[in-house]
């Protein structure tokens, strides 16, 4: 009876097969050339890590349907009122990423920033409007106490982040109606949409670029 052990055969150039542990781990940092990074990628995508393609098709879906619907869609001048439109959601989606990295969740994100606003366009309202500089700054230190006093109370008391920033977006509203009506009595707290022709330039502008909430109070200005 023969004991010998016939060799396994070698795999031929550019056939390796890929590991389940490869195929874990990161395509940049086991991949040695493109196309082992592409093929250790398409491995994961298999799997159901599907990461960010799924963003990628729908934007490209997205770009295909509204330039077929108008041809100036991917101009410069759409593309740059894209971008300043963006600007503020793009801001607030970034702040929130870093929270839902964290596990956590912060309702009140649109209410502390849009007080802040608020009170931004109140400080430029004339007759004596303030340095827009100082003004920008207090209005963005609001949003910045506002969310260290819940970020204290979920850290030291170990509250949900939901239950306290579900709390902080109730208070939000009534601080924002506070401030609306101190801004201008004769207001009647409602909020209706900004109306840039009726606004100084400078209001106009700082309600646009800090508008965090799809409505400004209108009144501020007059």
């Amino acid at each position: 009876m023969s004991t010998d052990v016939e060799p396994t055969p070698e795999a031929a150039p550019g056939t390796e097969e890929i590991t389940p542990e490869v195929a874990l781990a990161s395509p940049d940092i086991m991949a040695n050339s493109l196309g082992e990074y592409v093929k250790i990628w398409w491995v994961r995508v298999r799997g159901g890590e599907s990461g960010f393609l799924p963003v990628l098709l729908g934007l490209v879906a997205i770009v295909i349907y509204f330039q077929a619907r108008s041809s100036l869609f991917l101009s410069a001048g759409n593309l740059v009122n894209l971008m300043t439109q963006a600007a503020w959601i793009v801001m607030l989606g970034m702040a929130e990423v870093f929270v839902l990295l964290l596990g956590e969740i912060d309702l009140s994100i649109g209410y502390s920033s849009a007080i802040g606003a608020t009170i931004t366009c109140w400080l430029l309202a004339p007759p004596n409007p303030a340095p827009w500089p100082l003004a920008v700054l207090v209005g963005l230190a609001f949003p910045a106490f506002y969310g260290f006093a819940q970020g204290q109370l979920i850290t030291r008391l170990r509250l949900p982040s939901f239950v306290v920033t579900l709390a902080g977006q109730l208070a939000g509203l009534g601080i924002l109606l506070f401030v609306m009506d101190e801004a201008a009595p004769n207001g009647g707290g409602t909020i209706r949409p900004i109306q840039a022709k009726k606004q100084p330039t400078t209001v106009a502008t700082i309600a646009r670029q800090f508008q965090p909430a799809s409505y400004v109070y209108s009144p501020l200005s007059r």
